[in-house]
């Protein structure tokens, strides 16, 4: 059930639509890849991407890596890429964030020229295969940093046209609620654009404690890593498609119970 001040009627417009605009076979996608970024700031074109992950994700199971960088993991639900820029943007504060070190970036940065390239092929080979496109927050913070990074390269992910679910916006879209009434493309933009008070979405500070995602191997101490990051964000979208197939469920047994004591009373008239 969903906590009190996010309504789960309008979670499930919000995927209803979603999945009849993107022509997913059911109420969720079955492929998608979910994207996040780690920066040295706020502010795209100014400030840059320090860290780019990946979730790829197939009928609810992630592909499994080994991190060049972390092979001490073991296996992990996601790719993760540092970017080799100036250690020296890397600010104490920015550690204290995302715990990017100027050292980290030293060793393990790979030149832009090779990891946004491969970041597009993967985005563009995931398309074509009719995979949607995750993240959160994207449309606000992600989207900004990967243009700018993209054009200083001369590429462009304009024209990249994957369907897109931003998480973020849905938790926030619940607090208000907005109703999902335009292309949802257009819809994510408009709700990224709305000022209100008092609502959060942050994936660590609110989606880990408000959803439980604890109880899916999620652990707040270790956001801020942008594969970690992905890979929370694929356990944020499948709860909330779990919200929405159990109200459904839900919803459906009301109806069955509704027509229960109709087919009595006919019985009765009968006899």
């Amino acid at each position: 059930m969903l906590k009190q001040g996010f309504s789960v009627q309008t979670l499930c417009r919000i995927f209803k639509r979603l999945s009849e605009e993107y022509y997913w076979p059911g109420l969720v996608p079955d492929k998608y890849v979910c994207i996040d970024l780690e920066t040295s700031g706020l502010h795209a074109g100014r400030d840059r991407i320090l860290q780019i992950g990946l979730t790829i994700v197939e009928n609810k199971q992630p592909r499994q890596y080994t991190l060049a960088h972390k092979p001490e993991l073991g296996t992990v639900p996601y790719l993760s890429y540092y970017m080799s820029v100036d250690p020296a943007i890397v600010t104490p504060k920015i550690t204290e964030i995302n715990r990017i070190t100027p050292e980290m970036i030293s060793q393990y940065g790979i030149p832009q020229e090779q990891v946004l390239p491969l970041i597009l092929s993967t985005l563009e080979t995931c398309r074509d295969n009719g995979y949607t496109l995750v993240g959160h927050n994207f449309i606000r913070f992600d989207l900004p940093f990967l243009e700018a990074e993209m054009r200083m390269l001369g590429y462009t992910i304009e024209n990249l046209k994957m369907p897109l679910v931003d998480t973020g916006m849905i938790v926030k879209a619940l607090q208000l609620p907005v109703e999902p009434t335009i292309p949802m493309s257009s819809w994510f933009r408009q709700i990224a654009e709305l000022r209100a008070k008092g609502i959060y979405y942050a994936l660590d500070r609110t989606c880990v404690p408000t959803f439980d995602l604890t109880q899916y191997g999620a652990n707040v101490s270790a956001a801020h890593d942008a594969g970690y990051d992905c890979w929370v964000t694929h356990l944020l979208l499948n709860h909330l498609a779990d919200e929405v197939l159990q109200h459904c469920k839900c919803e459906e047994k009301v109806e069955q119970e509704k027509v229960k004591p109709a087919a009595a009373s006919v019985n009765t008239v009968w006899r």
